[in-house]
């Protein structure tokens, strides 16, 4: 006669407690608790410049609308963009330098609104691209690729 042995509550209760073990320890030691944040994210605004374009390309640039990267994630949406002439420091025969407006160059400032987290590390966009004054981003509109550094970063209350 052979002995079958069931299922009971006791070995429910020891599988819950294995599982639950092993969820704390990947909170703990692999930084999984950072995906509970990922439902509370805050409005972040912040600044990119995009330097040296080309006329044609700075009129691509829409004034309102969304950017992306260039594997298609959100950078967020343009609140503003500012033009100016791009200027360039150059050394004359003599040793002085001079800064000399160039032709046909544009620099474009553009303020962003996106929905971000804080951590730590920096904010993170829509929870997965990692933004900080000074990195730089590679975006996209319909015609222009460009590569922008970060100029600043708030959080809007």
């Amino acid at each position: 006669m052979t002995k079958t042995k069931k299922f009971n509550i006791i070995d429910a209760f020891v599988i819950l407690i294995f599982v639950a073990l092993i969820a704390a320890l990947g909170f703990k030691f692999f930084g999984l608790g950072d995906l509970l944040q990922l439902g509370k994210t805050e409005q972040i605004q912040y600044t990119i410049e995009i330097k040296n374009l080309k006329d044609v390309s700075e009129q691509a640039i829409p004034d309102h609308g969304e950017l992306y990267t260039e594997d298609d994630n959100k950078l967020g949406e343009i609140i503003s963009k500012e033009t100016k002439q791009t200027e360039w420091d150059i050394v004359k025969a003599d040793g002085q330098f001079d800064r000399v407006e160039m032709p046909n160059r544009s620099d474009v400032i553009l303020t962003l609104s996106a929905e971000g987290l804080q951590k730590d590390e920096g904010f993170f966009l829509y929870g997965t691209q990692s933004i900080g004054v000074g990195s730089t981003l590679k975006g996209k509109t319909a015609t222009v690729v460009f590569e922008a550094q970060v100029t600043s970063i708030t959080k809007m209350d």
